[in-house]
């Protein structure tokens, strides 16, 4: 859910799959900061899993800037069902983007948003979590709002 344009026009494909305890949304190429806003306000409304993995493997990601973070953020707390408190697992291979995406998931937290998140260099390892108890920290960069 953080990725960053400079500018350019976006060349991104999205594919969504959702079953009954996950939603999986699978990211090819670089995203604008409107098409992120565009994906939380059309599917996180409706949100009815515990799960929602964003497989950014395939997904080029340029240098996002706070404020933009803080707004991806900020859309996300106000989409999402109050009622509901999922995780919310990022999947990159790369190690800039994972670090990008810790910083991500620091700020929603910060922001007192719902959802767990975490990042993953794997799906398995990401889906491994899903089906964890709640608590549980399989990977060392899982965050969750402590006003939970």
């Amino acid at each position: 859910m953080l990725f960053l344009t400079n500018g350019a026009s976006s060349v991104a494909s999205l594919h969504f799959a959702s079953h009954a305890h996950e939603l999986l949304i699978t990211v090819t190429g670089e995203l604008s900061v409107p098409e992120i806003l565009a994906v939380i306000r059309t599917h996180y409304p409706q949100l009815r899993c515990q799960a929602v993995l964003w497989d950014l493997e395939q997904a080029g990601m340029p240098a996002l800037d706070l404020a933009e973070m803080r707004q991806i953020s900020q859309e996300a707390r106000r989409c999402l069902p109050p009622t509901l408190h999922p995780r919310i697992a990022y999947v990159c291979s790369e190690q800039t983007y994972n670090s990008i995406m810790c910083i991500y998931a620091a700020l929603a937290t910060i922001a007192e948003n719902p959802a767990e998140y975490s990042v993953f260099r794997e799906k398995a390892a990401a889906r491994a979590w899903f089906a964890s108890p709640e608590g549980s920290t399989p990977s060392p960069y899982v965050l969750k709002n402590p006003t939970k």
